[in-house]
């Protein structure tokens, strides 16, 4: 349901910068306290009133509960606003890439001045739109088709990069670097805050996407199945992502200049080094 952005763009960095071990199991602790009884929770409630959030929260809460239901559509509108910015980024990248030239330095450059630039407005504007493309078409003729397609096709890509980038010379010091346990950081609250904030990211939980979803299952027959498919699947994907990334950072930089660019949190990680990888493999390229 939710596999995007959130998985391939914002994992691999957060992790990087929050240092690796403690953080992925702080995030997976998560999502089995947090996510998951979320998502079941809403799974559970849209299928029995088969409505919008106000709906939902108006005949399972009561009337004194519409602000919370209201709170729950305006914050989406404003992660919409966010996500466009990200996606915009995707295809403006989709669009520049038959012609940017087949280097890291150029990609590296081709980040940096698009960034913030007028183009990348424009191309937020259009993600928009195409967006709203599909999901004008509605939940099963819109979202349905085009995610039975595209999920995956994802998931076969990061199968295929994690794979090849692990295979890399150096790569399993960016493997060790992501997996490396230090139980000390445990400590620090902000590990966890941000592991909490990430599974919320990953998984949609709390958003009220899957109370509308789930409007359109009305027996609650797949809600257990759903809900643990949606947090452990984006789980999966997220580190996939993450492994082919940070294998790609340590063996194309090396370990200290890898390590200073992971721990910088670069929101442009995935736009440099994912398109870094495919350049070299060897049936992959543009």
């Amino acid at each position: 349901m939710a596999v995007g952005a959130g998985n391939i763009w914002r994992f691999p960095r957060v992790a990087a910068a929050q240092g690796g071990g403690a953080f992925v199991l702080a995030w997976m602790v998560a999502l089995l306290v947090w996510s998951l009884p979320l998502l079941l929770l809403e799974y559970r409630w849209g299928s029995a009133t088969g409505g919008s959030p106000l709906k939902v929260f108006t005949r399972k809460a009561g009337w004194q509960w519409v602000p919370a239901g209201g709170f729950v559509a305006v914050c989406c509108c404003a992660i919409m606003c966010y996500y466009s910015v990200v996606s915009g980024w995707c295809l403006l990248y989709l669009a520049q890439g038959a012609w940017l030239p087949p280097d890291r330095l150029s990609l590296q450059t081709w980040w940096n001045s698009t960034e913030g630039s007028l183009i990348s407005a424009a191309a937020a504007i259009a993600a928009l739109f195409s967006a709203a493309f599909v999901v004008v078409r509605g939940v099963r003729s819109g979202i349905e088709r085009v995610s039975k397609l595209m999920v995956p096709a994802l998931f076969l890509l990061l199968c295929m990069a994690a794979v090849y980038a692990i295979m890399m010379p150096g790569a399993e010091a960016g493997i060790s670097f992501l997996f490396e346990f230090d139980a000390s950081r445990l400590a620090d609250h902000r590990i966890w805050l941000e592991a909490f904030s990430q599974s919320a990211w990953s998984t949609g939980a709390g958003w009220g996407l899957m109370l509308v979803y789930a409007g359109y299952d009305r027996n609650s027959r797949f809600a257990v199945s759903n809900s643990f498919l949606t947090g452990f699947g984006n789980n999966l994907a997220s580190i996939l992502a993450a492994m082919a990334i940070m294998s790609t950072l340590f063996a194309m930089l090396g370990r200290q200049d890898a390590l200073s660019t992971a721990a910088s949190g670069n929101q442009g990680l995935a736009f440099v080094w994912l398109p870094s990888l495919f350049l070299g493999m060897e049936s992959g390229g543009r």
